[in-house]
């Protein structure tokens, strides 16, 4: 718009704003894709005793799994080496759970999970160690999930 309202096309985008642009773009569907995937996987964890549970979590879980799909389409190349495997443990989870049914255990795992799916979105592929370093401290449970939910949600 200045470039139109000041005459100057040079200030108009160019394909290198435009691409920066769309690149900032997909990093906040990842995000919040990625943020929608941990909001139900930690109902469904919350909720398990429940006796409505059976109703809907199938429609929850397919939730998750469209979600995962729409998440693995948004993420670069780059990303998914480092993003994408936490995608993949959270489609792996759910499709057990639909099978096995829930149990907590399961629920725990895709929670857990999807956590580390959201910090790796949030932190934005940085590296294959911070990758690894989220794995460990989810997997740690307790205290570090606590610790990295206030990181992520504040």
């Amino acid at each position: 718009m200045r470039a139109r309202v000041e005459k100057r096309p040079a200030l108009g985008p160019n394909s290198r704003m435009i691409e920066s642009s769309m690149g900032k773009l997909r990093r906040v569907k990842v995000r919040n894709v990625a943020r929608r995937i941990w909001a139900i996987a930690d109902i469904l964890y919350k909720v398990l005793e429940d006796p409505s549970l059976p109703e809907w979590i199938d429609r929850e879980l397919a939730q998750i799994l469209k979600s995962g799909c729409t998440f693995h389409e948004a993420i670069s190349p780059r990303e998914v080496a480092q993003s994408g495997v936490f995608c993949d443990s959270v489609i792996k989870v759910a499709n057990t759970i639909r099978v096995e049914g829930p149990a907590e255990k399961n629920l725990e795992l895709l929670e857990q999970s999807a956590l580390a799916l959201r910090v790796a979105a949030q932190l934005g592929g940085d590296s294959g160690v911070a990758a690894s370093e989220i794995s460990s401290a989810v997997s740690g449970g307790g205290a570090k999930t606590d610790e990295l939910v206030k990181l992520v949600v504040g």
